[in-house]
């Protein structure tokens, strides 16, 4: 995550939130401009939290999980942020860690707020906008980079999680 100025960060974030994040550290604009957007993303930002803080808050007596439980369920997590491109299903990964698979799933959701194929999926497209922010990786050759079998379909999960192609997103940071 170098490229999009969360290196060494550990923290999962929903991805409405993680995209504002991203936006804030990838902006081109400088002076009073940058200034003004960022001061805008943090508002929005700020809404986002308070939107995902409400939801959660009615799960809080359920969210008491064991400390060796959330130990297993991050090195799940670790073990996603590896393997993000190709993670192992959810039977060997539940059985690396040593935890039921419902469990895993609903341990996972519960203290990360995603589910484990959203977070593999939020994982591939920020690397996904990253490599074409900071690299000349053709849009087929990043597609197959990321695992996807058909540049298409990565062109349709990367237009449904940005809300724009691939191709537009390059073309926006060169012009």
């Amino acid at each position: 995550f170098a490229a999009d100025g969360l290196s060494g960060c550990n923290l999962a974030l929903i991805p409405e939130i993680r995209n504002i994040v991203i936006d804030i550290f990838s902006t081109q604009f400088f002076g009073p401009l940058r200034q003004g957007y960022v001061k805008a993303k943090i508002n929005e930002l700020l809404c986002h939290t308070l939107r995902y803080i409400s939801t959660i808050s009615n799960d809080l007596p359920s969210a008491v999980i064991s400390t060796r439980d959330q130990e297993k369920v991050r090195q799940a997590y670790e073990c996603l942020s590896e393997h993000y491109i190709k993670p192992p299903n959810i039977d060997a990964l539940s059985r690396q860690v040593g935890l039921n698979r419902t469990v895993l799933r609903k341990y996972f959701k519960t203290i990360y707020g995603q589910t484990i194929s959203d977070f593999c999926m939020v994982k591939r497209m920020v690397e996904a906008r990253s490599k074409l922010l900071h690299s000349d990786m053709s849009i087929t050759q990043l597609s197959q980079y990321l695992g996807y079998d058909h540049p298409a379909n990565f062109t349709t999960a990367f237009k449904r999680h940005f809300g724009m192609l691939p191709k537009d997103l390059r073309q926006r940071v060169i012009n």
